[in-house]
């Protein structure tokens, strides 16, 4: 899994399409030290709703450690999808990973 941590305290993941999706999401919830994430998607054509459950899991677990999770460069196909079940609403978006951390860093 390609993981960029910057020293602000914010880890990049450039996520892959399934399986590899979700072996970089099971990797990215053992990470330690624990940091607030921007999870790449311009690689990522699809969602199953495993992936979907595997988001809201990492998006709880960071939210518990008063952590922050972002989405950045999502395709038109895979942001339908957060618009159709409405998942919209509960994880910022940007359109780059570089927009992401800077939004990050400003709210840290």
């Amino acid at each position: 899994m390609p993981i960029e941590q910057h020293s602000s305290g914010v880890t990049v993941i450039r996520l892959k399409d399934d399986p590899i999706f979700s072996d970089d999401l099971s990797a990215a919830m053992e990470l330690t030290p624990i940091q607030s994430m921007v999870l790449d998607f311009s690689d990522v054509s699809y969602l199953k709703s495993a992936n979907l459950s595997a988001l809201l899991t990492l998006r709880s677990r960071l939210k518990t450690r008063d952590k922050e999770v972002r989405l950045s460069a999502a395709t038109d196909r895979v942001w339908g999808l957060f618009l159709a079940t409405g998942l919209n609403q509960l994880f910022d978006f940007n359109k780059t990973a570089e927009e992401a951390v800077a939004a990050l860093q400003q709210t840290m």
